[in-house]
């Protein structure tokens, strides 16, 4: 066995371990240094996370001043790409306060099938 293939172990525990993490209020950064802070509702196989009652921070250098200013949104339901993830933060998890997740969990190929 190579070591990048995954168990049907390592999968159903990286299932287990999201679905404890469903319904919690996360902080995912993506790759552009957008901040999204919302729910988190949902996740496919390939990786991609769907967020509800979320707000988008933005950063952004200031034309009129040298310092950087902050600009927040409210978007709703957001989708958020696996390839444009950077990290994600737990926000609320009673026993796992603080956890930071970098990059999300190996997810199997879309054609893969699994045995629940």
């Amino acid at each position: 066995m190579e070591n990048s293939e995954i168990t049907q172990g390592e999968i159903r525990d990286g299932r287990n371990f999201l679905r404890r993490l469903l319904n919690r209020r996360m902080r995912c950064v993506v790759k552009d240094e957008r901040i999204f802070i919302g729910t988190f509702v949902c996740y496919d196989k390939q990786g991609n996370i769907v967020m509800s009652d979320s707000e988008e921070y933005r950063r952004f250098q200031s034309a009129s001043e040298a310092k950087q200013d902050e600009e927040r949104r409210i978007v709703g339901w957001v989708l958020i790409p696996s390839h444009a993830l950077v990290s994600c933060h737990v926000e609320t998890y009673p026993d796992l306060e603080g956890l930071i997740l970098e990059s999300m969990p190996s997810m199997p190929a879309a054609n893969s099938t699994l045995a629940e």
